[in-house]
């Protein structure tokens, strides 16, 4: 869970099936909650990171910009939480939610 976590990146993201947020607490990643229930999906736990954007959401895919040493843009199937693929960039700011 996230209890006693800091979540200090918003907004959260949002579609027909979801909220999505990204997590700074010790369990640091990506989460995934049922949007009439609240329960969590899914979540894709990270090694602690510099930073981190906000997600975005498009086409049933989950984005977000990570800094971990390296800028990386990673990809989650929206409903499942698998991971799609994840890029290294050259340089970029994790200031910034990706734009869809």
């Amino acid at each position: 869970g996230t209890s006693g976590g800091l979540i200090d990146n918003a907004p959260a993201a949002v579609d027909s099936n979801g909220v999505y947020f990204v997590s700074e607490a010790e369990d640091w990643g990506v989460f995934a909650l049922d949007l009439k229930t609240g329960e969590q999906l899914w979540n894709a736990t990270h090694e602690a990171a510099a930073s981190a954007s906000s997600p975005t959401v498009l086409d049933g895919s989950l984005f977000y910009l990570l800094d971990n040493g390296k800028v990386q843009l990673h990809s989650h199937h929206a409903e499942s939480g698998k991971k799609n693929w994840v890029c290294d960039l050259p340089s970029a700011s994790v200031n910034d939610a990706p734009v869809a």
